[in-house]
């Protein structure tokens, strides 16, 4: 069985120090990375983003889910057309879908059903992958220092969901 939701990244050091020449000046974690919602891997395999600005706003969105502050998370990704929607269903389960963009025309290239703790332990699980391999790249950039952050805050569990 697919599993329902999963947050790949590849935490490789010698592209954490060397980011293509055009985003080097970002000075950002940028990683390839993708969602699988269903066994769909989305955007796709080997799409390459900002990991460490998407993976805080993520966290945001989706913390904002759980506080049933909003009804949905929106999960993007920069400049491209697509995102994952998450939204609550009449049971315990979120609904988890892979959305495209063709001007206002939209596509849904996946479902599935997850449990928000999956998603939330997806998100989590990510994020430690991602600062562990800054940290020991010898990367620790403003957006590892704002994960970090945001990571210890959640442990400690102060609640704000910031």
């Amino acid at each position: 069985m697919a599993t329902p939701f999963k947050i790949s990244i590849a935490v490789l050091p010698e592209m954490l120090q060397n980011p293509p020449p055009q985003f080097a000046e970002r000075q950002l974690l940028y990683t390839p990375l993708c969602i699988t919602v269903g066994g769909v891997p989305f955007p796709d395999t080997v799409w390459c983003d900002f990991t460490g600005p998407l993976l805080l706003r993520w966290h945001c969105e989706v913390q904002r889910l759980i506080a049933h502050e909003s009804r949905y998370a929106r999960l993007v990704f920069c400049d491209i057309p697509c995102e994952v929607w998450l939204r609550r269903t009449d049971g315990p389960w979120w609904k988890a879908s892979c959305v495209t963009w063709q001007g206002k025309a939209k596509t849904i290239l996946a479902e599935a059903l997850c449990l928000p703790e999956r998603v939330e332990a997806e998100l989590y699980a990510a994020t430690q992958r991602l600062l562990e391999a800054a940290k020991n790249a010898g990367v620790w950039s403003e957006d590892a220092a704002a994960l970090d952050v945001f990571l210890k805050g959640q442990i400690v569990g102060s609640g704000n969901g910031q």
